[in-house]
């Protein structure tokens, strides 16, 4: 077991398919099986599903919303306050990295190679739902051949960020202007080169698990405002987005 005790993973989830619930579960085991770290999971719902224990070193925070959107922006960030940790993962419920790319992420950190790292080269690879038992069995993506399963990205930006905390405070954290799906992946990619913030990828492949998609994961009414937030950011210059930065009401808590 890899020792990661000054790494946080912060995972936000809304629970609209039992799948998600399996996805989430598989994850979790597969953390805590070769890292000794901290996992902090935000469950966004109008009433508590998650309601199982994780262990110790996994917490399950209930965030009451009647919103029907998901605003997974928000979770994360009220989660990396809760963090206590110089290092700081924004991860997805349903993805997977091998072992060795967790380990180069932090080790990039904490030598100060980068103050944000991508932990795979952009390849995500949807990873269909027969293969899901077998590694929840061994915990393990021994199984999974690329070639068995469909690209659908060879650039994606999201699935898990590593950081440190600091850079992610200072950075403006999450922009809570997006709200369910939508560009948020491009809008936070996109802050980080314009203020300057160092970033990397490791080599290798994104596995995310497939899923059934509910309303908050295509294209749907708040994906326009989503665009437009994301083009208004784009076109501006350093100094502009740095004041457009202290707006925000998230920032200043």
């Amino acid at each position: 077991m890899y020792d990661l005790r000054d790494t946080t993973f912060t995972i936000p989830i809304r629970i609209d398919h039992p799948k998600r619930k399996e996805c989430l579960s598989l994850i979790v085991s597969y953390l805590q099986k070769y890292f000794n770290t901290t996992i902090l999971i935000g469950e966004e719902s109008s009433e508590r599903t998650l309601t199982q224990s994780f262990g110790e070193n996994c917490r399950i925070y209930h965030f009451k919303s009647e919103n029907k959107w998901f605003h997974r922006t928000k979770i994360l960030n009220d989660l990396a306050r809760l963090s206590e940790t110089p290092i700081v993962v924004n991860y997805d419920a349903d993805v997977l990295f091998l072992e060795d790319q967790y380990i180069k992420a932090v080790q990039s950190l904490r030598e100060g190679k980068a103050s944000v790292v991508l932990p795979y080269g952009g390849r995500c690879l949807d990873v269909p739902p027969r293969f899901h038992a077998e590694i929840q069995k061994n915990l393990s993506l021994v199984s999974v051949r690329p070639g068995q399963c469909h690209c659908t990205n060879p650039h994606a930006l999201g699935g898990a960020l590593f950081w440190s905390k600091k850079a992610f405070l200072s950075f403006g954290m999450e922009n809570e202007h997006f709200i369910s799906w939508g560009y948020e992946d491009n809008e936070r990619i996109e802050r980080i080169k314009k203020l300057g913030v160092k970033l990397i990828r490791i080599p290798g492949s994104l596995y995310h698990l497939s899923h059934p998609r509910s309303f908050n994961s295509v294209e749907n009414p708040l994906s326009k405002d989503n665009e437009r937030e994301f083009y208004k950011i784009k076109r501006m210059d350093q100094s502009k987005l740095k004041e457009y930065i202290k707006t925000w009401s998230w920032v200043k808590e």
